[in-house]
């Protein structure tokens, strides 16, 4: 594959203050005047003996001591590796990198000493600049008037902003604010006519930060003050103390690592949740469970229809910490399947009948999954795995799933690699419609086996892989009965009309309307199936009023449009918008439709790793960002936003989501290695404990609300559903007709799509109806892309990477 060679850039870019310490637009206009500045001062006069030492350590002057800390608080403030900071050090401005990868104190001196003699920097100050002295009083921290401030900058670089956006500017010398920072050792004689987003000026006890209002806002101004010193403090203390730890200001680390981060703390008990929807079918045995297509369950009907078809399963094998698959639409034999794998110890593996017919296999064979309850008219699909429609209790072993997540069992040969086809098996089904007579002659008492270990496997639930295959999670009882009775609290407890279901029993963001109603002795109304999503407005407001409705953020954007002001008041008691960025705009127009007293709306995230979801609040009015934030975590989970290094990052930064608790998942079924790679020691939490790396961006805003940035990686949602683009370039370089393949997402948050960029192979055409279709026989139909373009070669950006900008241009 050709591409255009591209050369380094003539520097590193500039360095910016984080866009979110900026005031918003419109707000804050009277502080962000060009005459006006932040100005924080930090004093170091009791730490002169040792930043002296930590100099002479060194071999070099004091002021550099300074300097390294001034590279140190700046390299925590944003993401990129090629930034740099200016420098004057009394014989003019010149560039110098900020360096992050320095292990301690005295290796980030003699780093920084090495980059000022190589960026021909005279280090040569004068006596009054750098550490000598004692110390005064901080300063207050009050807005000054900033020398200089009425010109614009006349920096000849280009608006590079790192990884952030720049929405928050509205003004060419306001990005220029934001994009420059100085460190100098006197003021006095640094350029007029240059405004800096940062100043740091050197004196000889004290650092003076200068910050102009169009840059900065409170919190941050002090916060900044704290950072620097807090590092002042650290490189004191121990020349080869940890350079790389975050050094934040006290109340900030608080808040980052407690206050914010850690959801309350409720006792779950220890009962399954199918051990609970069995008592609450005692409680009240006569109420209805399960309303479908004129159908109705009572909690007694479905609880006997549960125990039936436990006791089958568990004489054909199931026992605890086995697998066995559920290829079911939505009909009155779904919710009894479910909870009669339960019963039987077992966990469930949702098979989706609309998927494709390879798609299921793959992911049965995958999972070791020797035992599925189905219908006859799906066993088309499963057919080339089965050697018989049902089996002996004799002819059956079930695959066991330690907590390790290998197989136990030897009937299957675990593949050689993460990435290796899985070997076909034996499959045994339990058809439903055609085995009735045999299950109705089961006893519909329970089985009397001791209760369910909470930390055995609930279900397995197969997500998009990077790598060309599905991952199967493996998610545990504990985790999800905490969820769950979240749910309840949360949801459920909105009204008494339980909560429809229309997703795919594929899709765990269903869950909370499968479960949760029944934990409270509430209906569940299972929607026809298949459901065209022009008739979806139709049915929920025929089945209304619920106790809460939860979707996607394009289904409720859909239903806004589809349903009247009226409808929408009466819909339920709660909307819940989950499984894709949603945005404040949306928001906004429900709760305007909805009306005082109608149908509020809340948000919840979190990914199938940590079960179903880690956050979630009820919105009174939609928030000035673009998106609604994330959340606070729910009970017995924690949320935080890290560096690569497992460090918190300061308010307003950008980082990596990582959530902890009681939901993190056991890990990827059989993919050892990918499930030690997202999967890491919690350093915040007890011995043992996990966080999951969601490969989310966010950052925490000085309220404590957590703003959703996009993906770390190639991963997106596509109406909901979690798509690892590589997934799809590795089916695509499958046909014979396909060289090499590049697929991103386009459109806005509204109307995301998917484009696959394709090199026909040599000789051959690539022709989008054929590609298609061979994509449609592999993968689900939210997996194919709307747009198919043939490109000769894959555009690279000078840093290497493919250039989507210039693919986007080509539809």
């Amino acid at each position: 594959m050709s591409s255009a060679n591209g050369g380094v850039g003539a520097g590193t870019a500039e360095f910016g203050l984080p866009t979110a310490w900026r005031a918003a637009p419109g707000e804050g206009e009277g502080a962000r005047d060009a005459s006006a500045a932040y100005v924080e001062r930090v004093e170091y006069g009791d730490l002169v003996g040792g930043l002296s030492a930590l100099a002479g350590i060194c071999g070099t002057e004091p002021v550099i001591v300074l300097l390294a800390a001034h590279v140190k608080v700046l390299s925590m403030l944003g993401e990129a590796d090629d930034r740099h900071t200016e420098v004057d050090l009394g014989t003019g401005v010149r560039r110098l990198p900020v360096l992050r990868t320095a292990a301690t104190w005295q290796e980030l001196v003699l780093r920084v000493a090495k980059a000022v003699r190589g960026a021909g920097v005279d280090t040569g100050v004068g006596a009054g600049a750098g550490v000598s002295g004692a110390g005064v009083e901080a300063g207050s921290g009050s807005v000054e008037p900033k020398p200089g401030s009425e010109s614009e900058s006349e920096s000849g670089s280009e608006s590079e902003s790192g990884s952030e956006s720049e929405s928050g500017s509205d003004s060419a010398h306001e990005v220029a604010y934001g994009e420059r920072v100085l460190f100098v050792t006197d003021a006095a004689t640094r350029a007029a006519d240059v405004a800096y987003g940062l100043e740091v000026a050197v004196d000889d006890t004290r650092l003076t930060l200068t910050m102009p209002a169009a840059a900065i806002t409170p919190p941050y101004p002090e916060s900044l003050r704290a950072m620097y010193r807090e590092v002042l403090e650290a490189m004191a203390a121990d020349p080869d103390g940890d350079a790389q730890a975050a050094r934040l200001a006290p109340g900030d680390r608080e808040s980052l690592l407690g206050k914010w981060s850690v959801g309350a703390t409720a006792d779950r008990g220890v009962l399954t949740v199918g051990a609970l929807i069995e008592a609450q079918a005692a409680r009240t045995p006569d109420a209805p469970a399960v309303r479908v297509a004129g159908t109705e369950l009572s909690y007694r009907e479905l609880d006997a229809r549960a125990n039936r078809i436990a006791r089958r399963l568990t004489a054909l094998g199931a026992r605890p910490d086995t697998l066995v698959g559920v290829c079911l639409r939505r009909t009155p034999d779904l919710l009894p399947a479910l909870l009669g794998v339960w019963k039987s110890g077992a966990g469930y593996l949702p098979l989706d009948p609309s998927l494709p017919a390879d798609r299921l296999r793959h992911m049965i064979t995958a999972a070791g999954c020797e035992l599925v309850v189905s219908e006859t008219a799906h066993v088309a699909a499963l057919r080339p795995l089965t050697v018989e429609d049902t089996a002996p209790a004799e002819d059956t072993a079930a695959s066991v799933v330690s907590a390790g997540g290998r197989r136990a069992a030897e009937t299957v040969v675990p593949s050689a690699g993460d990435d290796s086809p899985p070997t076909d098996l034996d499959l045994a089904l339990v058809l439903l419609d055609r085995d009735r007579e045999v299950i109705d002659a089961c006893s519909p008492e329970p089985l009397g086996t001791p209760p369910a270990d909470p930390r055995s496997l609930a279900y397995v639930i197969y997500t998009s892989g990077s790598t060309g295959n599905p991952k199967g999670v493996m998610v545990e009882h504990a985790g999800l009965a905490n969820y769950l009775l979240w749910t309840a609290e949360a949801y459920a407890a909105r009204g008494t009309g339980g909560a429809p279901v229309f997703s795919s029993i594929s899709f765990d963001l269903g869950m909370p309307s499968l479960f949760a109603p029944l934990l409270t002795g509430q209906p569940v109304h299972l929607l026809s199936d298949p459901l065209d999503t022009a008739d979806l407005g139709d049915q929920l407001a025929a089945g209304a009023p619920y106790s809460f409705i939860k979707m996607t953020p394009g289904h409720l954007d859909l239903l806004s449009y589809d349903l009247t002001p009226e409808e929408i008041h009466g819909l339920a008691g709660l909307v819940i918008a989950a499984g894709d960025a949603f945005t404040s705009e949306l928001a906004r127009r429900w709760i305007e439709f909805a009306g005082p007293g109608g149908t509020a709306v809340a948000t919840e995230y979190g990914p199938t790793e940590i079960t179903v979801g880690n956050s979630g609040e009820t919105l009174a009015e939609p928030p000035a960002t673009e998106l609604i934030p994330l959340g606070a975590p729910i009970p017995n989970t924690t949320m935080y936003v890290l560096t690569d290094r497992l460090e918190p990052v300061p308010v307003g930064v950008p980082g990596e989501v990582f959530i902890g608790g009681a939901g993190v998942a056991r890990g990827y079924l059989d993919r050892p290695a990918l499930t030690a790679e997202r999967f890491l020691p919690d350093p915040f939490g007890a011995p043992g404990a996990r966080l999951y790396r969601t490969g989310d961006r966010a950052r925490w805003r000085a309220d404590g609300s957590l703003e959703f940035l996009g993906r770390v990686d190639h991963q997106v949602k596509i109406r909901g559903y979690r798509v690892e683009l590589g997934e799809i370039q590795a089916r695509l370089r499958d046909h014979a007709s396909v060289a090499e393949a590049v697929v991103i997402a386009v459109g806005t948050t509204r109307s995301r799509s998917l484009a696959a960029y394709v090199i026909p192979a040599d000789g051959q055409r690539a022709e989008p109806a054929e590609l298609r279709d061979h994509l449609a026989a592999v993968l689900p139909g939210y997996m194919i892309p709307a747009h198919f373009v043939a490109i000769d070669q894959v555009p690279l950006t000078t840093n290497g990477k493919v250039d989507t900008r210039a693919l986007q241009s080509l539809l």
